[in-house]
């Protein structure tokens, strides 16, 4: 209100403020009607295609000869709002279009308009190559110890399948698998000697492979064996007991392997092994070893003379003397 004038103002009319407008005193009124003209915005840099592979992100960028004009922007057709893959920024003449994790399904037109202003491009996407940035490694346990392959991708977010001998691997208290970006491994707990073979990695373009090799667990001795006498000419048996009964032992005299003779027989029974030695002599007394090759276990084997005893005893004679 200025002294007699009475002034309405309409601030970024858009043509919804289009119409008649009417001033009332009471007394009298006037009307005059708004028309709104499209501004001749033109675009200074226009839209460029842009290709992507698939899973990144496409950036849209244009230009237009004025600031504070609303921008449109449209996919295939679709209207493009804000979300979680989309963002749309306005900063002053420039207007950007970012695309997220762009899908194979995405490409086609790319279309902006702003008032009379328009600018396209195309959206194009590459199907990804996916490769093996560091394969699988074999794996060499024994029996009982854990085993972990680790394989790197090229890509994120890839979907794989475990396979341990052709059987697919589900989690479980010993199957652990895990996933660190690119990095993509498999745990197998308490490994078991029927599990030896081929590791696998497989998606839907791709696979790489291993072997778990797997050992036995060592032998051991669980009774060891311990000193012994004998008598010569008696039969001595050096006996004990290792871990697994498929163990395989040596035996030794004073450092010389033993081998299965006349004078000594080796038995294998069961987890129980031992080495009998016949007609023993004062030469068979000396230290006797059970090698299982990582475990040993030694003995002291004494010949004693042969126990003696008066079968008929001494009786006392009477002599006379000769003088």
């Amino acid at each position: 209100m200025d002294g007699k004038k009475r002034i309405l103002i309409v601030r970024k009319a858009e043509k919804a403020n289009i119409g008649a407008y009417t001033c009332d005193c009471g007394s009298d009124k006037t009307t005059a009607n708004l028309t709104i003209e499209e501004r001749d915005i033109k675009v200074v840099r226009p839209l460029y295609s842009v290709e992507v592979t698939e899973t990144e992100t496409a950036k849209f960028e244009t230009e237009i000869s004025e600031e504070d004009v609303h921008g449109n922007w449209k996919l295939k057709g679709d209207a493009l709002h804000q979300s979680a893959d989309v963002e749309i920024k306005e900063e002053g003449k420039r207007h950007l279009l970012i695309l997220y994790n762009v899908k194979m399904d995405m490409a086609g037109a790319v279309d902006f308009s702003a008032a009379n202003a328009k600018s396209n491009a195309q959206l194009r996407v590459k199907a990804r190559s996916i490769s093996v940035l560091r394969p699988l490694k074999d794996v060499e346990v024994t029996a009982g110890e854990t085993a972990t392959f680790e394989c790197e991708l090229s890509y994120e977010g890839i979907s794989v399948e475990w396979y341990l001998k052709g059987n697919k691997m589900e989690p479980s208290d010993r199957v652990k698998t895990r996933v660190v970006g690119k990095v993509h491994a498999l745990t197998v707990r308490d490994v078991k000697l029927s599990e030896a073979g081929e590791v696998k990695l497989c998606s839907q373009d791709f696979q790489t492979q291993a072997q778990l090799i797997v050992k036995e667990a060592a032998a051991e001795f669980t009774q060891p064996l311990e000193d012994q006498s004998v008598e010569e000419e008696a039969t001595a048996t050096l006996e004990c007991q290792v871990s697994r009964e498929n163990a395989e032992v040596r035996w030794f005299r004073e450092g010389q392997e033993i081998r299965k003779t006349k004078k000594y027989d080796v038995i294998s029974e069961g987890r129980k092994r031992a080495l009998v030695i016949t007609a023993c002599s004062p030469d068979d007394g000396k230290l006797y070893t059970c090698d299982a090759a990582q475990f040993k276990t030694s003995c002291y084997l004494e010949v004693l003379p042969p126990h003696v005893e008066f079968t008929k005893p001494l009786h006392d004679v009477e002599g006379v003397s000769q003088g």
